[in-house]
């Protein structure tokens, strides 16, 4: 036992469960399990971000489409091809600085073109201006709404939806697109992370040899690597049993490039993992959370299949899991919602660390450091 100096901000269970953190990773084999707010701290989008600029691509092409006369608000655009995949980005900008975007409206609007080396006459290319300004002025229009409405629903039936109506091709190159934000004039570049340093620091002090991944980027994978720390990356049977392994159940998406897998982002998706019950991830998974102790980071726990996987190893003897999750507030129904989460999450074997989420997540690599520091 140790006292609680240092970790006085969590909560009364959250310190015990820490506590009980501690100890199991002492005496159990550890698992790392890594979601989509790791992925985070490096300078990749959550899932609801991910999830954003993919809806919000295919509504500026259907807007844009709708403007031009080749699509209406009744029908939507089916097997689309998608060619700006920034616009998302764009929308949260034009949000902090209108004046800029108001600037680029008044400049179109005496724009010149040019076609084959020669000008176009003033009034033809008043009307391209005005034509161009128009579907601004319409995605303007609506996209608040748009957003706002298609957000409240389930994010992988709206993935569905968005994947039903774009071309299959396209959609690789979009969820892709959506992940790095990456282009050729703008290439992704790796960040350094406070929570990945601590993360790496407590992979060396307890030899930590299993992480799964359920994000599709392999940020972590080179992190470790710039540390001279060698894992290898598995996103199929090929390599379930080399000796250090980061699992990618989710599917892969390398930030250099060259491999394809399938993602697992859509209600459909979710749906072939669950009926096909000797898929190598769900066995990747059940082996490791019946075999480890898993530490959650940076993951939600409300995937319905990760769930299920778990639930089907909560009886085995060793079913010591851990998450960090952040609060969701301090007043009393933020702490009646967060504990009806954690106890639920109790009844699948997880224990649950409940830490503030202000200044960015700050104290969940502390936490990390001091879980290191403890060991």
């Amino acid at each position: 036992m140790f006292d609680n100096k240092g970790i006085e901000f969590l909560s009364k269970q959250s310190r015990s469960n820490f506590c009980k953190l501690v100890s199991c990773a002492k005496q159990a084999p550890l698992c790392l399990v890594l979601g989509a707010g790791a992925s985070a701290s490096v300078g990749l989008p959550t899932w609801n971000k991910l999830l954003s600029r993919i809806c919000y691509c295919y509504f500026d092409q259907w807007a844009l489409k709708i403007n031009s006369k080749e699509a209406s608000p009744q029908k939507p655009p089916a097997n689309t091809s998608v060619a700006l995949t920034m616009g998302y980005d764009l929308y949260l900008l034009e949000k902090q600085h209108p004046e800029m975007f108001e600037a680029i409206y008044k400049a179109t609007e005496h724009a010149e073109h040019w076609v084959n080396g020669s000008k176009l006459p003033e009034d033809i290319a008043a009307q391209r201006n005005q034509q161009f300004i128009n579907g601004l002025q319409l995605v303007n229009q609506l996209q608040d709404d748009f957003m706002k409405k298609i957000m409240l629903g389930d994010l992988t039936v709206i993935a569905q939806m968005i994947k039903n109506q774009i071309r299959p091709n396209d959609w690789d190159y979009l969820v892709r697109k959506s992940l790095y934000s990456s282009y050729e004039d703008s290439p992704f570049e790796l960040e350094e992370s406070l929570l990945y340093e601590q993360l790496i620091h407590l992979i060396e002090k307890l030899e930590i040899k299993k992480i799964i991944n359920y994000n599709y980027d392999d940020t972590f994978y080179h992190s470790l690597k710039s540390k001279n720390i060698i894992f290898s990356n598995c996103y199929d049977y090929s390599k379930t049993n080399d000796k250090k392994v980061i699992y990618y159940p989710h599917g892969y998406i390398p930030m250099k490039g060259g491999v394809r897998t399938k993602i697992v982002l859509t209600e459909e998706d979710y749906q072939n993992q669950i009926y096909q019950q000797n898929l190598w991830s769900n066995n990747i998974q059940t082996s490791t959370f019946t075999t480890c102790s898993c530490i959650f980071v940076g993951l939600s726990l409300n995937d319905s299949n990760i769930r299920r996987l778990i639930s089907m190893c909560s009886n085995t003897e060793i079913k010591k899991h851990f998450a960090f999750l952040p609060s969701s507030g301090v007043d009393t129904a933020s702490v009646m919602y967060d504990s009806l989460c954690d106890s639920d999450l109790y009844r699948l074997g997880i224990r649950v660390i409940r830490y503030p989420a202000d200044n960015n997540h700050i104290r969940l690599p502390y936490l990390i450091k001091c879980l290191g520091e403890l060991l």
